[in-house]
Formats: structure tokens, sequence, C-alpha cells
């Protein structure tokens, strides 16, 4: 679990006037006081103008002092994020890296890229954009899972065989064919992605906010009676406090296009669409869209089989990725992996992962970790690896077992 210090968002180009100070538009904490910000946000500029005497092109993104990592990143437009973390290891740059990546998207996607003043400063909507979005980007988010999600800017993705690639792939084609207002598709499965018509960062920013359940996505909670085969609207369709249905479908900005987001649920299969704008507009609507989904769909839950994890007893973390496309996919399973030792093996993935990434061709390494985990980590052009066996046991007989378990 990160140990997340500060997040500030400050405008990069400074004022003009004599005495006057960066303008911080976020920060968190929130209760901070405001010449601190200030002063965090200058340093912030100061460094990274420093880095253009040595390097005008590729930008300084990443620092690390005795007690902190940094990472900055350009939201847009010259307006940067920076996040800090305590730390004293310096293993996290490529995670912290990711995770803003994957912020800026979720923020462009859903509020449009920022834009300034005829005076050249952030434009008061902006600025109330990315405060009202970062607030609630950061009360929903589950830090516990930023860390793996963030691997290797990686997609967390179910790996389909044959037929279950045939089935959905028909479904995609059935549901864009059926209703010409759809333009996009998902499907996800137990937090995995199964099939996405979407572009791949679009599908990664979306898969994120139903991780961490976005509050901006979910205004009001649906009722949770339901069984299996219930076709219920997680965004697009919501019921108010007083039990009355009400649209809800929030505004996407695709390149450069505005789209409809709906998402449905069935099982444990969320079902993304993107549809052209203001597509929702009677119960009639409503009825036509659910009923041609769930025809669809019944053939898609019929083959898709819960995903089965390895009968390993001893606790353990198996995290590889696998070629594909331009972006890998990241699997994931893990065995009594108590809440206790999630920042122990989270400390061990990123060193791992940051030892294999230094290598250029193959290498595999094999080190006692923090917490008594051993680690075994395997990085090559094409495929990367990291195992994680927990045991109070001498580190011979941890090697033994994680060869028994793991096949290495």
């Amino acid at each position: 679990m990160l140990k997340l210090n500060r997040f500030i968002i400050y405008d990069g180009i400074p004022p003009e006037g004599e005495g006057e100070s960066i303008e911080v538009i976020w920060n968190y904490p929130h209760d901070e006081n405001e010449n601190e910000q200030k002063n965090v946000a200058g340093i912030c500029y100061a460094l990274l103008e420093f880095s253009k005497t040595f390097n005008h092109i590729d930008i300084c993104d990443y620092i690390k002092t005795k007690r902190h990592e940094i990472c900055v990143l350009v939201l847009h437009n010259e307006i940067y994020m920076a996040i800090f973390i305590e730390s004293t290891n310096g293993y996290s740059r490529k995670v912290l890296r990711s995770l803003l990546e994957t912020f800026r998207t979720t923020f462009t996607l859903f509020w449009d890229y920022p834009k300034r003043d005829e005076n050249g400063k952030v434009s008061r909507q902006t600025c109330n954009f990315i405060r009202s979005a970062f607030s609630l980007m950061f009360d929903s988010i589950k830090w516990e899972k930023v860390v793996f999600f963030n691997l290797w800017n990686s997609n967390y993705q179910k790996i389909l065989n044959s037929e279950e690639s045939i089935e959905v792939t028909s479904f995609i084609q059935r549901t864009l064919e059926s209703n010409s207002k759809i333009q996009h598709v998902a499907l996800i499965k137990d937090q995995k992605i199964i099939i996405s018509s979407f572009p791949q960062e679009i599908t990664r920013s979306l898969q994120f906010c139903m991780i961490h359940k976005y509050k901006y996505l979910y205004p009001h909670q649906l009722s949770s009676k339901d069984d299996d085969q219930s076709l219920v609207w997680v965004v697009g369709i919501s019921k108010t406090h007083e039990g009355q249905l009400q649209v809800f479908t929030p505004i996407m900005h695709i390149n450069n296009m505005e789209y409809t987001l709906l998402i449905l649920r069935i099982g444990s299969i969320r079902i993304i669409l993107s549809t052209n704008t203001h597509t929702l507009n009677s119960n009639k609507d409503i009825q036509s869209f659910s009923k041609s989904i769930k025809k669809f769909i019944k053939p898609v839950m019929r083959i898709l089989e819960p995903i089965k994890v390895p009968d390993v007893e001893i606790p353990h973390i198996k995290i590889s990725t696998i070629p594909h496309q331009d972006v890998p996919i990241l699997e994931y399973q893990q065995k009594n992996i108590r809440p206790s030792m999630r920042q122990s093996a989270e400390i061990n993935i990123i060193r791992a992962q940051s030892w294999a990434l230094s290598f250029d061709t193959t290498s595999k390494i094999a080190f006692p970790g923090v917490g008594s985990f051993f680690t075994v980590s395997m990085h090559s052009r094409r495929h990367d690896y990291v195992n994680l066996y927990h045991s109070e046991e001498k580190i011979i007989k941890s090697l033994r077992k994680c060869q028994d378990c793991f096949n290495f």
C-alpha cells in the first residue's frame, strides 16, 4: 500500500507580477496551510526548470529525496500533477507514473481538457472541474489496489480460449449491429477485462473507475435485491432515496467526440457501453436497451467459467505479464495472503519490478524479501513474472518450496 504524503496540482506557468506565487489548483491533504502548498508548488516548478538545463526534450518526471519519492506529470496545457509518497528505497517510479497517467486519462475522459482564459490563466471553470474530479477520485480510491493495477502499464485482463473468444466477439458485433446509437462496448468480469472496442487507454480508465467505484459515476445506489439472471442498471438509470427512477448518463470525451456512458450488470459481468448523447429519453428507450442486451449476453454468461486459481496451500502471490498487441495483459492471483501481509508484499513486488526493468535483455532474480516473503522475479523483452512465497521457515526451504510450487 503506497504511503501517500501529498498530491498537488498546480499551474506550471508562473505569474509575471512581482511577489506573486504559483497558483495551486488542488492539494491533498486538504487542510494544509496555503503558504506551505505554494512553497511545495514552487519547489516542484524550480526543480523541473533546473532539469531543463540538462535536457530540453525529456522533462524530469521523477525526484528521489531522503524520505520521499516524487513523480510529476503534465495534466494538460502546462498544468502539472505531482504525487509524493513516503519511501526510502526509490523503487516506485514506474508505478507512480502509471498511476498519474490513469488519473490524467480519467479526468480528460469525463471532464474534458483543461483550458485557459484570455489572460493565459487557468480558467475558473477548469479549476472547479479539477477540484470536483480529483476530490471524488481521492474519496473513491482503494489504495491497497493501486500498486497491482499499475504494474508494467498493463491491462488487468482475462485470457480467453478460442471458444470464449468467438462467443464474446460475436456479442460485441451483435450489440453494435442491433442499435446504431451504440458506439463502443466492453465486458468486465470479476474486475478483469474480457473484451473491449474502446481505445486501450479508455478501457483502462473505465476499469480503474469500476475497481474503485469512482463516486462521480454512482450518485445513487441501486437496489441489491437481484439474482444472477437479473439485468441491473449500474450507470444510466438509478433510484433516488425516495425510490424514484432517475436518468443519469455521464458524458465521455473520446477522440474529440462526446458520448454517453451506460453500464449494466448481470451476475458478475459488467457491460459498458458508449452511445450517442441523449440516448435514454423515455421508458421505451430503457426497455429496448435492456431487452436487446440481455438477449445477447446470455450465451456469454454460459460460456465464461469462474476464474480458476491453482490449489496451492502456501500463502503466495503470482503476477505475470503476457504480450498482447500494444499493451501487455497482467495476470494476478493470490491465496492465503492476509491484509497484514499486503504492505510487505507490495514492497517486494515493486522492488522486484524495479530490478527486473533495469536489465535490457533477460534476467532472473531470487531474494529473501521484507516480511518473511521469498521473491522470485523473471524479466525478458516479452514477458515478466513475480512470485512471492510467504514462510517463517529458513530461506533454503522457502526456495525449494517455491521451485516445487511454481516450477521455476
